[in-house]
């Protein structure tokens, strides 16, 4: 979408997904976050699709590195638009971030082994025991513009409540450093319904508060109907 003279306003892309049809808003920008362009936009992208259900920003995409889900305290305007298009919203995800200029905490614990690996594009770090016994792992996302993104981060239910964690999470931030990132960002899917100890994050939560990471935003994806 462009003005008389020709400059850009705003851009939306889309597609339908060819195994149930399904219309997919997969990224949509409007300038200065102007409600009127980004509610011409999805106007745009739903007469495309015809009567089926459509899904926004439900799905990871190369300008938002990779994290699935719309921003809704920076991009107020285009969840309005969405939501006036008729679209349900969900809350799905908290978005972090953690600058790494300035000295970074060092930790001795051995990582056994870093490798590349290309989906995503990047390294997957595996830590373990001195007798091999692999104990956590993390997928780190090579920086782009000096940021890093880290994937994954785990350890193993056995060997829990010994700080591997922070031991495995002080080496990502050496490795993304050395890379080259100036700062991290990461997310984590903390919409589990109460009582669901599977998908709990609480956890995940306070070692990433604990570890220097902020809350930037939270990520939702949305819903339409037919």
């Amino acid at each position: 979408m462009h003005d008389p003279s020709g400059w850009v306003r705003g851009v939306v892309s889309y597609a339908k997904r060819p195994g149930d049809g399904a219309g997919l808003i997969l990224w949509l920008h409007a300038e200065e976050e102007d409600q009127a362009v980004a509610e011409a936009l999805v106007g745009h992208a739903l007469g495309q699709f015809g009567p089926r259900t459509v899904y926004a920003f439900a799905f990871a995409s190369a300008p938002s590195l990779g994290l699935e889900g719309l921003p809704v305290r920076n991009r107020p305007a285009t969840r309005r638009a969405l939501e006036a298009a008729g679209f349900a919203g969900r809350d799905r995800w908290r978005y972090l971030h953690r600058p790494l200029d300035g000295p970074l905490p060092t930790d001795a614990y051995p990582v056994a082994d870093v490798c590349e690996c290309a989906d995503p594009p990047g390294w997957q770090m595996h830590l373990r025991e001195s007798d091999g016994t692999l104990v956590g792992e993390a997928t780190l996302g090579r920086p782009v513009d000096g940021i890093g993104v880290l994937w994954w981060i785990s350890t193993d239910p056995a060997h829990r409540d010994r700080g591997l964690g922070r031991h495995l999470l002080r080496q990502c931030f050496t490795r993304l450093a050395a890379e080259g990132a100036r700062e991290v960002i990461t997310y984590v899917d903390d919409d589990a319904p109460p009582g669901d100890p599977e998908h709990d994050r609480t956890a995940a939560n306070r070692l990433y508060d604990s570890m220097g990471f902020t809350e930037l935003d939270r990520l939702w994806s949305f819903t339409r109907c037919p």
